[in-house]
């Protein structure tokens, strides 16, 4: 996967945090969001968490997450 993938994945993942409404899909989402980093991680051992989660919170910042 290539850091535009990534990017593609956390965006993702922000706009669905954005859309949850309750405690449930929020989990959901977070359970998601585990696995795939777990998968990258393991795609590539360069994979940076702290990265790919600053992309996520800037995709909630940007389209009024929460």
């Amino acid at each position: 996967m290539t850091k535009k993938d990534y990017d593609l994945i956390a965006a993702c993942i922000g706009v669905a945090f954005r859309a949850a409404n309750n405690a449930d899909k929020v989990q959901a989402i977070r359970d998601v969001e585990s696995r795939l980093v777990l998968e990258m991680e393991l795609d590539n051992p360069r994979f940076d968490l702290d990265k790919f989660n600053s992309r996520v919170d800037y995709w909630l910042k940007q389209h009024g997450g929460k």
